[in-house]
C-alpha cells in the first residue's frame, strides 16, 4: 500500500508532499513536482509517472488542478469490464498558481 500527502500553505505559498509505502523508491515514482505550477502524486498497482508529469504540463498550461487531474484521467474512466482492474490508480494535485487542491481521482 502507499499513501501520499499534498499540502499548500496558504501563508506563504509553499507546497510540500510526501509518499510512505513497502516498496523501494517510491519518491522517483509517485511525487512530481514544479516550482513554477505545483505538485502531483500518482500511485497504483502498476506505477507510472506519467499522470503526475502530464497533472503538472497541465497547470503549466493555466487549468487548475482539479481541472488537469480530471483531464489526464477522463481517457480512463471509459474502460469497462474486467479490464478495468488493470488500470486502478489514484492521483492528486495542488497548483500553486491558483493555491487550489485537487482532490483524490481514483480509477
Amino acid at each position: 500500500m502507499t499513501f501520499s500527502l499534498l499540502t499548500l500553505d496558504r501563508s506563504t505559498g509553499q507546497l510540500g508532499g510526501v509518499s510512505a509505502t513497502g516498496n523501494l523508491c517510491v519518491g522517483g515514482w509517485v511525487l512530481r513536482g514544479d516550482a513554477a505550477c505545483g505538485l502531483s502524486a500518482s500511485h497504483g498497482a502498476k506505477p507510472s509517472v506519467m499522470w503526475g508529469e502530464d497533472v503538472l504540463a497541465g497547470m503549466k498550461r493555466g487549468v487548475s488542478a482539479t481541472q488537469a487531474v480530471s483531464e489526464v484521467t477522463a481517457p480512463i474512466r471509459g474502460v469497462t469490464g474486467g479490464s478495468w482492474r488493470r488500470w486502478t490508480r489514484t492521483v492528486a494535485a495542488v497548483s500553486s498558481a491558483v493555491a487550489r487542491m485537487a482532490p483524490w481521482s481514483s480509477i
